[in-house]
């Protein structure tokens, strides 16, 4: 059961790679927004009708539990709506690499400053230190041009960077209040359902606000879109639910982790991207000493 639950954790990061690199070569040739519309679109859809073909009856939800879907709703919106962004000027691998580093950063700094009063712990020291070594590699690497795409400009490659941080962020408030929601007696499904009106809401108004045309853009792309959706977001998420049951939770964090490295590899097939050997390092330092903190944290709450 447990090599099973290994295996689905891995199929949803080979997916979820498999997604970055499409996604990246989508909204190169289509709006950003509208990707994102559609994209999300599908995905709530999916599970509306999913959740309905299960005959799921969920109760109504209380104050506590819309204030917590309203905070997943705006990080979900911070979250994929700035990938998307970032996608369009940056490789795929450089900004999984980024928010991938996000989320061990800041566990090192806030554990530090609400244990002010203890000494900050080796491990947090060196895994910290490696990782934004590592980042600032990253960054150096797309600051001289290795990691952007044809034609970016300067604002837009350093604004899609300082938006990879937000991003991250934003990744770490939905898993919190997820979780929160979750053992209020959500499933995933249902939470998956909910979760994007307000992405989709501002990926509209931005179209409208721009005078976005999506009639040509849609009867060229969205097959591709609609296939991302499901095959890229809808069924590796739902598909994690059963790797996260049957696994361990370092064996899943590991695997998330290493999603940059597949990335990595599916890039090879994208003629756009050239090989670079600074950028192939700073995303394994990253994936490396991500998954090092992940060890780490994991021995010090079993002692």
């Amino acid at each position: 059961m447990r090599f099973k639950g290994v295996s689905l954790v891995i199929i949803f990061a080979l997916f979820t790679a498999a997604k970055e690199v499409v996604a990246g070569n989508l909204v190169q040739a289509a709006d950003p927004s509208l990707v994102v519309f559609v994209a999300f679109m599908v995905t709530a859809s999916f599970f509306h009708l999913f959740n309905a073909a299960g005959k799921v009856r969920a109760a109504w939800a209380g104050p506590g539990e819309l204030r917590d879907l309203a905070v997943v709703n705006l990080a979900s919106a911070g979250a994929w709506g700035i990938l998307f962004y970032a996608l369009r000027y940056i490789e795929p691998a450089v900004v999984s690499a980024i928010i991938a580093s996000v989320g061990p950063l800041l566990t090192i700094v806030s554990y530090a400053i609400v244990r002010s009063g203890d000494r900050v712990l080796a491990s947090d020291v060196w895994t910290g230190a490696g990782i934004l070594a590592a980042v600032l590699l990253l960054i150096w690497t797309t600051g001289t041009g290795e990691a952007i795409a044809p034609g970016a400009g300067a604002f837009a490659v350093w604004t899609s960077l300082a938006a990879c941080l937000v991003s991250g962020a934003a990744v770490v408030a939905t898993t919190v209040y997820s979780k929160r929601l979750y053992l209020a007696g959500w499933t995933p499904a249902r939470l998956m359902a909910h979760r994007f009106y307000l992405l989709i809401l501002l990926a509209l108004a931005d179209m409208v606000w721009r005078g976005v045309d999506p009639g040509a853009q849609l009867a060229r792309h969205w097959p591709v879109i609609v296939v991302m959706a499901v095959a890229g977001i809808a069924l590796p998420i739902y598909i994690l639910q059963f790797g996260i049951k049957l696994s361990s939770p370092v064996e899943v964090a590991v695997i998330i982790a290493m999603t940059p490295v597949f990335i990595l590899v599916f890039q090879n097939f994208d003629d756009r991207l050239a090989f670079n050997l600074a950028r192939v390092a700073g995303v394994g330092l990253v994936t490396l000493f991500v998954i090092a903190n992940i060890y780490m944290r994991r021995h010090l709450h079993a002692r």
